[in-house]
């Protein structure tokens, strides 16, 4: 049985993806602001197109901002989003509550993202590349062994939601 979607549905769901990505994109024109020789404001703008070309393509799982220590490589803050479809979502948190920290300012500062690809044709999976502006290629995993993800947020509409963990140091 094949499903197909009315041109107000797409479009009912492309603004739903807009505004809750807007949340994120809040999140990162504030990190930009507070570690300007880690992002730049056009980056942040050109991930948070990525990240919508993803979720239109219903194939982004999480996206993790992270800060590894230089020396060590381990992860020492990250913020994870991660994405909730098609369940009522209840809650629209404000974005920001970040804070700026010198250990953040002394790391380097990297974007993961997990997809699923599986699902998607040939010819879908070349469209979606298609409106990307950055190249995704699988990467070695992070340490995160010096703590771990609490919930923090969640930025929702309707039935599409990012619910943003912060890593917390134990």
């Amino acid at each position: 049985m094949s499903q197909t979607a009315t041109r107000s549905q797409i479009a009912t769901i492309l603004d739903q993806i807009l505004n809750v990505t807007r949340s994120v994109n809040s999140d990162m024109i504030y990190l930009a602001d507070q570690y300007q020789h880690q992002l730049s404001a056009s980056e942040a703008r050109r991930y948070i197109n990525d990240f919508r070309v993803f979720m239109k393509y219903g194939v982004l799982d999480d996206i993790k901002l992270c800060w590894t220590d230089k020396y060590s490589g381990k992860v020492v803050d990250a913020l994870r989003y991660i994405v909730e479809n098609g369940e009522a979502v209840r809650g629209n948190d404000r974005a920001g509550d970040l804070s700026y920290d010198t250990t953040v300012a002394a790391a380097n500062f990297t974007v993961r993202i997990s997809r699923t690809l599986g699902k998607l044709t040939a010819n879908e999976r070349g469209a979606m590349e298609g409106e990307l502006l950055f190249s995704w290629a699988p990467a070695p995993d992070l340490d995160f062994s010096l703590g771990r993800f609490v919930a923090d947020k969640t930025y929702s509409q309707t039935s599409i939601a990012l619910r943003r963990e912060r890593f917390k140091r134990t």
